[in-house]
């Protein structure tokens, strides 16, 4: 299954990230704390409903937000399709 876009808002440090990854190989560069795992964490959060990094879903929402949003678009045997999750700090919904 390949990603052809990627929405975050409100997953750890990452506010209104949108990344369309090529078909190949994808590098994430930056800084310490940057957001770089956030990322990765964003996409097992789509395939888990959770993080791999901790199990307080409170720690994936922003300081200051009321929610994580992710969403993303993704291609596969049987075509395209969207998957989303919204988390809040008392409910979820996909």
């Amino acid at each position: 299954m390949r990603v052809i876009s990627l929405r975050v808002d409100g997953v750890r440090c990452l506010s209104k990230v949108e990344i369309s990854p090529s078909a190949g190989l994808n590098v994430i560069l930056g800084g310490n704390g940057s957001g770089k795992t956030s990322v990765l964490e964003s996409l097992h959060l789509l395939g888990y409903g959770r993080s791999f990094r901790c199990h307080d879903h409170d720690q994936l929402i922003s300081r200051g937000r009321s929610l994580s949003i992710v969403f993303a678009e993704v291609e596969g045997i049987h075509g395209a399709q969207r998957l989303g999750l919204e988390r809040s700090r008392s409910n979820w919904r996909g």
